[in-house]
């Protein structure tokens, strides 16, 4: 119901979720196709051109040019036998045809003056749908051709993909469209061309030339890969055009970057023009990016902009909910003498702090401490020793196991008899682990045991196959065999398969454990097939409005990139695993799903097929054949 009230406003119907909901079942029949409509099959085209830009661009409206011309990329056969200008605008008219519930495929939006039709906003449901059933397909040329003509920030983005992708030359195309406006797709055009012609100093010569400096994080990258490739000509051409006084001062940690690479250059002047700007105007709100730069300026010995900065009193404007963000200033304004500030800013960081991620108070308290600030720590630990009880024994796992040190012998006892054992979440399988091992490490054995008498093996959610691992490591380590048996049996059976570094995990510790049979059980079950690769920053659409800098939205943004990485790693993992136990075919078939899903690069690493693709991949999947600067347009 939550996600339906969401749609519903995204569809600008805050009042009508019931009516969305019941619509939900026709979008989706009438997406798949009305055989008896002859104007389907066009429709589902222009409709599936939108749900592809929405998942590679988080961008759910498009353009009608750019419908007409993408959608002919996904007509089947026979459909494209008919000229265009005798489809268009009947497929128009099925996409944005009104069904039950008052719901629409593509909703037609108006220009912001005058009449007609500017863009089409894509169905929320068909973006989830999607997000779902088009993830390991890589869109047809025309849908990249078509992209060409977007604006260039949607060309951006989609530069990325096609590079995920493999498409290396269309990757290229869409960088340099976009680089006059979008400042990291220089650095990234560039960094394309050097690893295929690297030799051929145009793409340097044309970056530096043309590349937006806005960005002081983009500029630095650009100046380092043009330092890289020994572009020296292009790198006075590019310092010519004065990036130091282009740059935001929004970004102190990008500030403090470019600073950092204009001293490596000895771009004196650059560096002068830069430090007084920052000094004055920079954005004082990060308090880490603030660290960074007040290191930057004390490493090009603009002590006057250092002390202009500690003017500014930055320990009253930094952002502190974040916990891994304000110890690197509180320490650095401690080394700078600037004592007031490291009061305010600790006073303010223990008061407001976010505690709820309990693995990054402990860093915090410690800094805490070094700079004097014993008064604030208590504070602090007493706040996230609320939270974590509170959360229940998963947070008073991450709270001992994290901040033991930081807690008197009373404060540790009390947690731990506050009955941890008694009501944990027997279906949390990762948080009982941890709880386990915490236990043991605090020489509470009797009170482990009385958890483990629970029966965890016969509760825990096979959702989780990482979670179930960890907790077949402890059981194993506390020589619960009985409970290990239970566990790598109903693993063997019904463990969620779809995530690839938990599978790899479990087979693993299954392994470990003797439980062969429960491990070629799983194998069996086709992992390989089963394995949910799609980039989790690709999964979900995104909120309806932008995020502020400390918006729940931002959390579950360094969630989903934390999911990406462990993805990253997962894979590699599992196809060791596979290839352990003999499961050649499930490797190969898991390896040769990567470019679709979005993993070119991990395809060419573990296959090891740098050479054969060099220059990329076609649409097809074969290897794309040889092109340089001069097939860019």
């Amino acid at each position: 119901m939550a996600e339906a009230i969401r749609a519903a406003t995204r569809q600008n119907r805050p009042g009508q979720v019931i009516q969305y909901l019941a619509g939900v079942p026709d979008l989706l029949q009438h997406y798949e196709g009305r055989p008896a409509d002859a104007a389907a099959p066009y429709g589902r085209a222009v409709i599936t051109a939108a749900m592809d830009l929405a998942r590679l661009t988080d961008i759910a409206q498009c353009s009608p040019a750019f419908l007409h011309e993408a959608a002919i990329g996904y007509l089947p056969h026979e459909g494209r036998v008919k000229a265009a200008d005798t489809w268009r605008n009947a497929a128009l008219g099925y996409a944005t045809r009104e069904l039950r519930g008052a719901v629409r495929a593509l909703t037609p939006h108006p220009p912001a003056q005058g009449t007609g039709v500017a863009s089409y906003q894509l169905a929320d449901y068909l973006d989830q749908h999607g997000r779902k059933t088009l993830a390991e397909t890589i869109p047809p040329p025309a849908f990249w051709s078509s992209a060409t003509q977007l604006k260039r920030q949607t060309q951006a983005r989609l530069a990325h993909a096609a590079q995920d992708y493999g498409l290396l030359r269309m990757a290229a195309q869409l960088w340099k469209n976009a680089a006059r406006s979008e400042a990291y797709a220089a650095p990234a055009l560039v960094r394309v061309l050097r690893d295929l012609c690297p030799d051929d100093k145009r793409p340097a010569h044309w970056a530096a030339r043309h590349a937006h400096l806005g960005d002081p994080r983009s500029a630095a990258s650009l100046v380092k890969t043009l330092r890289e490739i020994g572009a020296e000509s292009q790198l006075d051409a590019l310092l010519r055009r004065d990036p130091a006084t282009h740059a935001d001062l929004r970004d102190p940690r990008g500030i403090a970057s470019l600073l950092g690479v204009l001293r490596e250059m000895a771009a004196n002047e650059q560096v002068a023009i830069l430090a007084e700007r920052a000094a004055t105007h920079a954005d004082l709100s990060d308090p880490s990016g603030v660290a960074d730069l007040l290191h930057a300026l004390t490493a090009v010995k603009a002590e006057t902009h250092v002390q202009e900065i500690i003017g500014r009193n930055p320990a009253r404007h930094a952002a502190v909910s974040q916990l891994s963000s304000a110890g690197d200033l509180l320490r650095l304004l401690r080394q700078l003498g600037a004592d007031a500030q490291v009061a305010v800013l600790a006073k303010r960081v223990a008061a407001h702090a976010d505690v709820r991620e309990l693995f990054l108070v402990a860093p915090l308290l410690r800094t805490l401490r070094a700079v004097g600030a014993d008064d604030q720590a208590a504070v602090l630990s007493d706040r996230a020793l609320k939270h974590a009880e509170a959360v229940g024994p998963a947070g008073i796992a991450s709270f001992l196991n994290g901040l033991r040190v930081f807690l008197t012998d009373a404060q540790a006892a009390s947690l731990i008899e506050c009955g941890p054992t008694e009501h944990a979440n027997l279906t949390e399988p990762g948080a009982v682990a941890e709880l386990l091992r915490v236990l043991r490490l605090a020489g509470r054995r009797t009170q482990a045991d009385a958890l483990i008498k629970r029966d965890p093996a016969t509760h825990a959610d096979l959702r989780d196959p990482h979670g179930i691992a960890s907790l077949l490591g402890v059981l194993r380590e506390m020589a619960a065999n009985e409970q290990v048996a239970i566990l790598a049996e109903r693993a063997a059976a019904h463990a969620d398969l779809r995530d690839p570094r938990g599978i790899a995990s479990l087979l693993g510790q299954l392994r470990q454990a003797g439980a062969q049979a429960q491990a070629q059980a799983i194998i069996e079950r086709d992992p390989a097939t089963h394995a949910d690769l799609r980039d989790p920053l690709r999964v979900a659409p995104p909120p309806g409005e932008p995020p502020e800098p400390e918006d729940e939205d931002q959390v579950a943004l360094r969630n989903r990139l934390a999911r990406r990485g462990a993805l990253r790693l997962g894979v590699p993992s599992l196809l060791s695993q596979l290839r352990e136990m003999g499961a050649e075919a499930q490797a190969r078939a898991l390896v040769n799903r990567l470019p679709a899903a979005g993993w070119f690069d991990l395809f060419v690493e573990v296959r090891q097929l740098g050479d054969v693709f060099r220059f990329g991949l076609e649409n097809n999947r074969s290897p794309a054949g040889l092109w340089g600067w001069d097939d860019l347009i």
